[in-house]
């Protein structure tokens, strides 16, 4: 996310990467193609995120926008197989795991948009605010089914893919209440993917959002899947805005500390605003906090 526009060259990322202080990458959906065909110097590419590298169809969508859930079988047909070419870039890279976006329901999307509106005024405590949770709970709920059932059926065909290929398949916290899955739902598309090389990929800022936005806690997701999880991105909020600088809002890294298991990928996924100096000073904050 941080390097995106920044580097002209995979090499150009992994050295300023390791003169931050890290001692691995990820490449996300954004990554420009030759990145992937560019030799393998400097830090290792532990994670890749799917869809890697992005693709513009002739419609104009792109890869990124197309959802393992898909009730529409090609564009669910056409999702699965860039999920297999991202493993497979995985594998070529020599990278553990690939993240991927499960799927999302078609609800009213500004019924969100005004819940992160009254957060950030300070009134998540007030009638509107829980009138509007409910009525978006009920709108999921009333929805799911279906995404659901699609989005087990790609993951069972994706575990068989990751098996083979040796690299893991994280499934990621979403920060839209929207989008599938919430934390039964992550228990039952890792049930399908049982087969396979599949696991939990936690998001703190998207856990932490959810929990703002009256869906959940970042404790539950943490105690209910820290033994099964892959991976996390680590980055910051303020206020209701996460991806910001490590060490500058109120994330609750002890939380985080206490229940990621040590084998976790751990990748800073840091917005492209932020400066080099902050972000080394996030890899500093992390270790202080006991997170790394």
């Amino acid at each position: 996310m941080w390097a995106v526009g920044r580097f002209a060259t995979a090499a150009e990322f992994r050295a300023a990467a390791a003169a931050l202080g890290f001692a691995a990458v990820e490449f996300n959906y954004e990554t420009p193609p030759a990145w992937l065909e560019q030799p393998g110097s400097g830090l290792p590419v532990r994670s890749l995120h799917n869809p890697c590298p992005a693709q513009r169809f002739a419609n104009g969508r792109w890869s990124y926008e197309l959802s393992l859930g898909a009730l529409d079988e090609d564009e669910r047909a056409t999702a699965v197989r860039l999920a297999r070419e991202t493993l497979a870039a995985a594998a070529r890279l020599g990278a553990q795991a690939v993240v991927v976006h499960v799927a999302t329901i078609p609800v009213d999307t500004t019924k969100q948009d005004r819940l992160r509106a009254l957060v950030a005024a300070g009134q998540q405590e007030s009638e509107e605010f829980w009138t509007l949770r409910d009525a978006l709970a009920a709108e999921r709920a009333a929805q799911a089914g279906p995404y659901l059932e699609q989005a087990c059926r790609s993951i069972r065909e994706l575990a068989a893919a990751a098996a083979e290929l040796g690299v893991a398949l994280g499934l990621e916290t979403r920060v839209n209440v929207y989008e599938i899955p919430n934390l039964s739902e992550m228990v039952e598309l890792l049930d399908a993917g049982r087969d396979g090389p599949v696991g939990y990929w936690h998001d703190v800022g998207h856990a932490a959002v959810q929990e703002l936005l009256g869906f959940g806690s970042h404790r539950a997701w943490l105690e209910t899947l820290g033994t099964r999880c892959l991976g996390a991105h680590l980055h910051e909020l303020q206020g209701i805005r996460d991806h910001v600088p490590i060490g500058s809002g109120t994330m609750d890294w002890p939380l985080v500390a206490r229940f990621l298991p040590a084998t976790a990928i751990r990748v800073c996924e840091i917005d492209r605003r932020a400066t080099p100096e902050e972000v080394a000073q996030g890899v500093t904050a992390l270790a202080r906090y006991g997170v790394i």
